[in-house]
Parts: structure tokens; C-alpha cells; sequence
């Protein structure tokens, strides 16, 4: 059960209650994992818009789903391989109740590895997908000897018909997706790499995201770099941003670190829009923190401002 509250000051106010349940069960038929899954949807809505009166919409959304998935393992030499193809079936009733139920929350939208086997890849309550629609893909792992382990997924959805607010920035062109997958390695605790990527069947490359973490003589270093087209920014149709980070123990509880944010769609290369330097203390019984950011991330008409921030957290 969950209760949400909007009130704005053009009038615009909507109380809801989402009451859902969902009952599952697994299956394994000659190596074949199946899982089905019922969910029951009950939305309670009492709107007002402008000058119009509170009204109640009652939203009733059932959906159905099948998910199947056939691992397939190998050892060698104490490694291990798995390659497991995955397909995800789903029909929900269309109840979105357009007209009487605004969509506040389910603006956004996006395609990524991460939410390819979601259910419903509406972020908010107010839009579901609905109708017929099919998410497919093939996972890989591989996991060695020495704790280390490689990781890849690629997959795309097909849905029956449009939903409101998929579109191609979005990664939704046509009745077929774009594809998502991601590829990540982990060498140690401390040493990784993670990427993410969406291309379309033309392949041309509509997202892709790159985090690592790593160390080099006792010093933590991150670095993220995220590149988007077809985003609705203020100077461009793409996007495209790096940061990086650096952390230092330089005495027994303490630690100096320095991260900063770049925008490379903008050319803007000797001009960060963001910058952190930070002054940490942690023991067994507090942790100490000072921070000084400078930001430049707002429009163009405000100038930048220095922000200073002190945490203590006491054990």
C-alpha cells in the first residue's frame, strides 16, 4: 500500500493510493526455469484541477507475466562459464485513465540494461505499460579462480503498440527497441570497471556510460564519463560529461579527497562546472567531514557559488 500527495499553487492537487499485489511462482521443466507472475493494480485517485471540483477515478490494472531462462554452465580449470538466454512475456489490461488521471510522475523515460526486465519502465505511479509486450536478451558470466569475475548483457524489448511516452530519444523508435546491455569486470575489491551502452538496429551508439574504480600507490581514483544524443539540454540536442575523483590517506584516520565535473558537449574543457575538495577524520567512534564545493552548474545568469559543508557522525 502506498499514499501520495501532490498540492501546487496553480490549484493542481491529487491524493492517491496504490494498493498492489503480486503472487508468483517458479518452475523447472528440463532445465528451463519458468517463473509466472499475476499482479493486481488497485488505484484510488481524488484530483482537482484549476477550478474544477474533486473527482474520484478508481483504476483497476491487472497484468500477467512469464518469465523463462536456460542456464547453461561450464567449469574449466576451476573457472566457470554461465551463458543464460532470458525471455520475459507480459500482458496488462489498458487502464491509464489518460483523461482523468494526469501524468505527474511518469514523464521520464529511458531504456537501460538496468530496467530491461522490468515489468513497467514507467518511473512513477501515474503510467503503466500496458498491452502485449516481450523483453529478450542473453546474460553472460564468467567467474575465475582468482575471485575475479566478467559479466555481459545484451537484450532489447518489443511492444504490440506505443506507449505515451516512449520515443526515440527514449530508446523506444519503433514496435522494436534500441539495444541495452553492459559488460563489467571486477579484479579485486577495489578494481573495477562497469559499461554501459544503447544502439539502435543502425548502430549508431545513442548511449554509453563508463565508471571505474582503481588504485594507484595508495591513491582511490573513479572515473565517470556518460554520453547521451537526442537529450533535451540547454546548448545542445547531446550530452556528454566526465568526472573524476581522487582520494589519499595522508595519516592514520585521515584522508584528503578531490572530485570534479566536466562538459565536454559544450567544449568547455578548462572550465569544470563542478569542484569538491574535502578533508576527512574516521575512528571507531566518529566520523569528521569538510567539504568545499564550487558550482557552476546553473544558468547561464546566475553566477557560481561556493558551498561548505561539516558532518559529524558520532558511533
Amino acid at each position: 500500500i502506498k499514499f501520495k500527495s501532490i498540492t501546487k499553487k496553480n490549484e493542481n492537487n491529487t491524493n492517491a493510493l496504490y494498493i498492489f499485489n503480486n503472487t508468483e511462482k517458479s518452475y523447472l521443466i528440463k532445465n528451463i526455469l519458468l517463473k509466472n507472475e499475476i499482479d493486481l493494480d488497485l488505484d484510488f485517485y481524488n484530483s482537482k484541477f484549476a477550478t474544477d471540483n474533486y473527482q474520484n477515478t478508481l483504476r483497476f490494472f491487472p497484468s500477467l507475466g512469464l518469465t523463462a531462462s536456460y542456464p547453461m554452465i561450464n567449469y574449466k580449470n576451476q573457472n566457470s562459464i554461465l551463458i543464460e538466454p532470458i525471455t520475459q512475456i507480459i500482458y496488462s489490461a489498458n487502464d491509464n485513465n489518460k483523461v482523468k488521471i494526469k501524468n505527474q510522475d511518469s514523464l521520464e523515460v529511458e531504456l537501460l540494461s538496468s530496467n530491461l526486465f522490468s515489468k513497467n519502465k514507467y518511473a512513477g505511479d501515474d503510467r503503466k505499460e500496458n498491452g502485449f509486450r516481450i523483453n529478450y536478451g542473453i546474460s553472460l558470466k564468467h567467474n575465475g579462480i582468482d575471485n575475479s569475475s566478467n559479466t555481459f548483457l545484451l537484450g532489447r524489448s518489443y511492444r504490440e503498440k506505443k506507449q505515451e511516452q516512449f520515443d526515440v530519444p527514449s530508446g523506444f523508435s519503433e514496435n522494436h527497441s534500441d539495444f541495452v546491455g553492459n559488460y563489467s569486470m571486477y579484479l579485486s575489491d577495489i578494481s573495477e570497471l562497469y559499461y554501459d551502452f544503447r544502439v539502435s538496429d543502425s548502430l549508431d551508439l545513442n548511449r554509453n556510460r563508463i565508471r571505474t574504480n582503481f588504485e594507484v600507490l595508495d591513491n582511490k581514483m573513479n572515473i565517470n564519463y556518460i554520453q547521451i544524443k537526442n537529450f533535451a539540454s540547454r546548448n545542445n540536442s547531446d550530452t556528454e560529461q566526465i568526472s573524476y575523483g581522487l582520494e589519499r590517506k595522508v595519516f592514520e584516520n585521515w584522508k584528503l579527497s578531490f572530485t570534479q565535473h566536466r562538459d565536454l558537449a559544450g567544449a568547455r574543457f578548462s572550465t569544470p562546472f563542478k569542484s569538491t575538495f574535502g578533508i576527512n577524520f574516521e575512528n571507531d567512534c566518529a566520523i569528521i567531514s569538510f567539504n568545499i564545493t564550487r558550482d557552476k552548474s546553473y544558468d547561464i545568469d546566475i553566477p557560481s557559488i561556493t558551498n561548505y559543508n561539516f558532518n559529524i557522525n558520532l558511533f
